[in-house]
């Protein structure tokens, strides 16, 4: 396939690596560009720190007020250019904006605590009453906690006989009732049966032991005034301590009951300080356990003697690295735990004091509260607004969003939108992030993602391979394309909400609880509480489609997706009428992702066809853009990889290709070992082909082939004599780590004249090299 007969499409492929990509990609496009004659892409294809530097260029080109020729845009010493140098340090460039940064994340973090810990209390609460109510729960308040299951177990028992009857259908609908009633079962036994044991035990723990786990479950909450002083007056042995408090020799146990009853917590503070003594008790456990394992490491202080023999340092080495797997594997799990055991605590605190006072007004009361300040979250605060992915954005802007004002100056415009670029000039703009998809069946093991793609025109979901595929490749379930119209999409999420920076920002998600194929299940927890996520919900392209070219009538469409077309129907063409903007406008913020959706993060619960999609860095499906590119037809590719792979190494690419297997049906064919010879990089770039495999071709021809220019960090013989000695006093350059974004205008200086050199020794080598 071509732009013009007999003309290669031509696509330029930006990887993903934060700043340092950023920069590496300018330098490519700039020679590029330089070059005689021009390499003029058809798209452009970019990744995370690809997509900072490719939206940028594009905006340039197509909205400054000089409008500069395509070769002038983002040339070395241009006003863009410049600006861009400047604010190298643009995540976080001063102390105020560190702050400012430090206060999104710990209000995000307070957020998300708020929404658990509000909706365990309530249904602590609740279950709590149900508890009371069936006396399952009992003698909390008079010093004989005791738990009698009665006739709770019939709960658990009837769901599994209705989960089994369920199970002996076969359609998709009864296996689902199956699988619903099983859950059911299984959460109703550990609420209804699980839940009086522990919290029964936990009283009588804190009543009558009289070390420091009785103290602890007493400062909690463990234990009543009441039930202190109670305990106290029945137990014979005036030896035995009840609350912390034993009968003097010269008192009876009633004289001693006021002691007892004393001892018992009653006021919020007392609790909130017994909470705190159990959460650092139990972290100090936990790092003298990850201490002792870390102690066992060794330190090297220097070069091992050199009588230091074979049998003794290979044993410490293999040690080594054992402590540390098991530390770096251990400590995400013990982390996620903790958070899980505290809130379990509160569950079981709260559903004790619901059994222990009963449905009574106040209990009622405090409830109403809690749900009060819930809905009102609810309507005001989205875990969208109170993610990173705001800050991350506006940070991205102040660097990438910028206009040419005139040949000296450029203007920031962040709030430049991608349907701005619509029919601009090529390149089209491309920008490649990630849906994140953990159900069983609808994407294969291991990959828990389907490409998410921004470009001027559309949004969504991209799945379907490249024009030309036949039609058995090509209508395969799962390879069709999901989209909606950019400006539409822009209208139903917001235009404040959805700017081109936004949607760079989405593309360069590298931190979130879900990244598709580098998902951690043991972090997802962590981050998802700890508020480290700067991916975001947004509608499914299916819906806001619909909103684009509604159908002739939506009486077919089950109950839930037709209110939710008539939602955002609402979001995008707003009533003329006040009082209908402001009722669409609550009905809005109280369908935002809310705590049930951070669960997802949490829980890695997400599914193609629900209602919101949370979408992540494009890296997490695909790093190098490779797949977007030939998903488009490209004959000629240039693929510009500054990920981050050590400069002997290729496993984006390997990724990569294998993918595009799978994916498009295109094989490629490159040898990178080319690059390297005796461990040292000799050329930055290689060459290979490719070929459309799945294309419908008559009999007796052959299908589309196309060339492949790959290339990559490394520093050459040939190198600009500047970066290697910026190499030479820096050995982890190129491929810094990235998380390191502050570059400095040397450091990067240095990667912009890697690509630049890089770019310009693979279009001036010889053929056939």
């Amino acid at each position: 396939m071509s732009d013009d007969a007999g003309k290669p499409l031509t696509v330029v492929c930006c990887s993903g690596g934060g700043i340092r990509s950023a920069s590496f990609n300018l330098g490519a496009l700039q020679a590029l560009a330089a070059h005689e004659p021009a390499v003029e892409p058809a798209f452009m294809v970019a990744v995370s720190g690809g997509a900072y530097i490719a939206s940028s260029h594009c905006l340039v080109a197509d909205e400054s007020p000089t409008r500069p020729a395509p070769r002038d845009v983002y040339r070395p010493g241009s006003p863009e250019e410049n600006h861009l140098r400047d604010n190298s340090r643009y995540l976080l460039p001063d102390g105020k904006t560190a702050l400012w940064g430090a206060v999104r994340l710990f209000g995000g973090l307070l957020f998300n605590l708020a929404l658990l810990v509000g909706w365990v209390f309530v249904g602590g609460h609740v279950l709590g009453w149900l508890l009371h109510w069936w006396s399952v729960l009992t003698g909390l308040g008079n010093g004989h906690p005791e738990a009698s299951i009665g006739w709770a177990w019939v709960v658990p028992v009837a769901a599994v006989a209705i989960s089994l009857v369920f199970a002996l259908g076969h359609s998709s609908g009864r296996q689902r009732a199956a699988w619903l009633a099983m859950l059911f079962a299984v959460g109703s036994a550990a609420l209804l049966l699980a839940v009086p044991v522990v919290g029964a035990a936990l009283y009588d723990t804190g009543i009558h032991d009289s070390g420091n786990v009785g103290v602890v479950l007493r400062g909690i909450g463990f234990a009543s005034p009441k039930g202190c002083a109670q305990a106290r007056i029945d137990e014979a042995d005036k030896s035995d301590s009840i609350c912390g408090v034993t009968t003097g020799s010269h008192e009876s146990n009633k004289q001693a009951a006021p002691d007892a009853y004393a001892n018992a917590p009653r006021d919020p503070g007392n609790q909130a300080g017994g909470f705190v003594a159990f959460v650092v008790a139990l972290a100090a456990l936990v790092r003298a356990a990850l201490g002792r394992l870390r102690g066992q490491s060794p330190t090297e202080t220097g070069a091992p003697a050199k009588e230091a023999t074979e049998a003794t340092t290979v044993p410490a080495s293999l040690t080594a690295r054992v402590t540390r797997t098991l530390r770096d594997a251990l400590l995400p799990w013990l982390g996620s735990l903790l958070v899980l055991a505290v809130l379990a605590l509160f569950f079981v605190r709260w559903t004790a004091d619901g059994a222990r006072y009963g449905y009574d007004a106040q209990e009622l009361l405090h409830v109403a509260i809690a749900l009060g300040v819930l809905l009102l979250l609810r309507v005001l605060v989205d875990v969208n607004r109170t993610s990173m992915h705001g800050f991350y954005r506006d940070r991205l802007a102040s660097a990438y969003s910028v206009v040419r004002e005139s040949d000296q100056s450029t203007r920031e415009t962040p709030d430049a939108h991608l349907s701005d670029l619509r029919g601009a000039l090529p390149p089209d703009l491309v920008l490649c992030a990630t849906a994140n998809i953990r159900a069983t069946g609808e994407v294969p093991p291991g990959r828990g993602a389907i490409s998410f793609t921004f470009t001027p025109e559309r949004i969504g979901l991209s799945a379907a391979p490249p024009q030309g595929t036949r039609a058995e490749a090509a209508n395969v379930l799962g390879r069709q394309d999901v989209f909606a119209d950019s400006a539409t999409y822009e209208a139903v999420v917001g235009k404040r909400l959805l700017t081109l920076c936004d949607a760079v920002a989405i593309s360069g998600a590298a931190l979130s609880p879900l990244m598709g194929k580098m998902t951690r299940p043991a972090q997802r927890f962590l981050f998802t509480v700890a508020n480290v996520r700067l991916g975001i919900w947004m509608p499914h392209p299916s819906f806001v489609g619909l909103v684009a070219n509604p159908p002739s009538s939506t009486a077919q469409m089950p109950f839930t997706d037709r209110m939710w077309y008539w939602v955002l129907r609402n979001r995008a063409y707003p009533s003329p009428s006040p009082w209908r903007r402001a009722f669409h406008w609550f009905v809005w913020h109280a369908v935002q992702p809310n705590a049930r959706l951070l669960l997802a993060e949490a829980f890695g619960s997400n599914k193609v066809r629900s209602t919101w999609l949370y979408i992540t860095d494009g890296g997490h499906f695909d790093n190098l853009g490779l797949v977007e590119a030939l998903r488009r037809g490209a004959t000629e590719l240039f693929v510009f990889d500054a990920s981050g792979d050590r400069v002997t190494s290729w496993n984006t690419l390997g990724e990569a290709i294998a993918l595009a297997r799978t994916e498009v049906g295109v094989e490629i064919d490159i040898s990178p070992e080319k690059m390297v010879e005796n461990g040292q990089v000799v050329r930055p770039w290689a060459t290979g082909t490719f070929t459309y495999t799945w294309d419908d071709t008559p009999a007796g021809t052959s299908p589309r082939t196309g060339t492949l220019h790959l290339c990559k960090l490394g520093v050459w013989p040939g190198a600009p004599w500047d970066v290697k000695a910026y190499a030479a006093r820096h050995p982890t350059f190129p491929t810094d780590a990235t998380i390191q974004q502050l570059y400095d205008d040397e450091e990067f200086e240095a990667y912009r004249a890697l690509g630049y050199a890089a770019t310009q020794a693979l279009l001036t080598a010889p053929p056939g090299s």
